[in-house]
């Protein structure tokens, strides 16, 4: 039996009337998803697929909100993972399609708002399309669509500039979008200078933390956790080794004081 099939051949009309609609999944702070789920857990992961292969670009599309769109697709994508986790699912290749699909929807807002971000990997490695089974024409098409929007992602990339690094230059992303942002450099004045790094880098970054857009936020925070569940890459030791946990932890103790 072919576990992968894609969900056009498993969804009826009858449960397209039934269940919500993307917008309402989306709209919700993830209500409606848990009603949905509670219900009928099989069929609303299975819409869920549907309504992401069919109607995401255009959910995107409308967005006037990138933040509060970022935030609606994370509640999102970690209902449908960690729902997919307990039900051991075994259909991986729509899995996988699907939480890129969202991947790559809240990649589309971010460098829309935040266009430098595309100078920089977008740390999802091409060879993950190797491992997806391609039972119709369809899914065909959509591998295609998502494989050539991540090779893009790749080939405007500078070699070798990430945003998960583990030193900071004048290269770094939080360091470039500092000095390209007079609010960053109003912000780190009103500090008390004893609170920040004596590193002038280090400062920055300090400071790009305190207030570092929601959109970039949740970008960083679900491209590492994908990239850890489905490739098995551990950033967290790559932070712990690295200068990050220490700016990081620098701008949490900033954030405690009142000195701002």
């Amino acid at each position: 039996m072919n576990h992968d099939c894609d969900p056009q051949d498993t969804i009826s009309l009858r449960s397209l009337y039934i269940q919500p609609t993307l917008d309402d999944l989306l709209s919700s702070e993830g209500k409606v998803f848990e009603e949905a789920y509670l219900d009928d857990p099989l069929l609303t992961l299975r819409n869920i697929e549907h309504m992401v292969a069919q109607d995401i670009d255009n959910w995107v599309a409308s967005v006037a909100n990138v933040g509060e769109a970022c935030v609606q697709l994370e509640i999102l994508l970690d209902q449908y993972t960690s729902s997919m986790d307990r039900a051991h699912s075994l259909r991986h290749s729509i899995r996988t399609l699907t939480e890129i699909e969202l991947w790559v929807a809240i990649d589309k807002l971010v460098t829309k708002e935040i266009p430098i971000l595309v100078d920089y990997s977008p740390e999802i490695p091409l060879d993950l399309f190797n491992r997806v089974l391609l039972p119709n024409l369809v899914t065909i098409h959509r591998v295609c669509r998502l494989y050539q929007y991540l090779s893009d992602r790749h080939r405007r990339a500078f070699q070798g500039w990430s945003v998960i690094s583990d030193e900071f230059t004048d290269d770094s992303f939080p360091v470039r979008y500092f000095d390209g942002s007079a609010n960053f450099h109003h912000l780190k004045d009103r500090i008390d200078k004893n609170l920040l790094p004596s590193n002038p880098y280090h400062a920055k970054v300090v400071v790009f933390e305190l207030q570092s857009p929601i959109s970039f936020q949740i970008w960083r925070s679900i491209t590492c956790s994908q990239s850890l569940r489905v490739f098995r890459y551990d950033y967290d030791c790559l932070l712990r080794s690295s200068g990050i946990t220490v700016v990081l932890h620098q701008a949490s103790e900033v954030k405690r004081t009142p000195r701002i």
